[in-house]
């Protein structure tokens, strides 16, 4: 019993380390530099286009990076912790991941993963919605 609460305990101190580096991302990088820089190279005589577009570029580049660094940390947990509370969760993240990146093949892999592995947890529901929202899109 007392291993179970030491497992659990870690794992949800993990899930919690991610999810903060992961809303620090989203509110640094944002979503939208890719489409910034090419914005950028449309006005006329903007002083530093060219270094501006190429900066943003790194940084959608970085953030890239982080998300897949972000997938790597949540396999371990699901791995390791797969009886945890947060495994769950961390598969879904997985599935989000993916979709995120453009993978929407990998993304409908891992998310039939929680509803197959975890059927009972809350976020089996979200993984079944994002399955149906990815078949309806007909992203493959």
């Amino acid at each position: 019993m007392r291993e179970k609460v030491i497992e659990n305990g870690l794992a949800t101190i993990l899930v919690l380390a991610i999810t903060v580096v992961m809303v620090f991302i989203f509110i640094r990088v944002g979503e939208g530099y890719q489409g910034l820089a090419s914005e950028w190279s449309k006005i006329p005589g903007y002083p530093y286009q060219r270094e501006g577009s190429e900066r943003a570029i790194q940084e959608y580049q970085r953030y890239q990076k982080m998300r897949r660094d972000a997938l790597i940390v949540y396999g371990k947990l699901v791995r390791e912790y797969p009886e945890s509370n947060w495994a769950s969760y961390a598969q879904c993240r997985i599935g989000d991941m993916y979709r995120d990146l453009g993978e929407y093949g990998e993304a409908l892999v891992e998310y039939q993963k929680v509803t197959d592995n975890y059927p009972q947890s809350r976020w089996a529901g979200i993984a079944q919605r994002a399955i149906g929202d990815l078949k309806d899109a007909d992203y493959r």
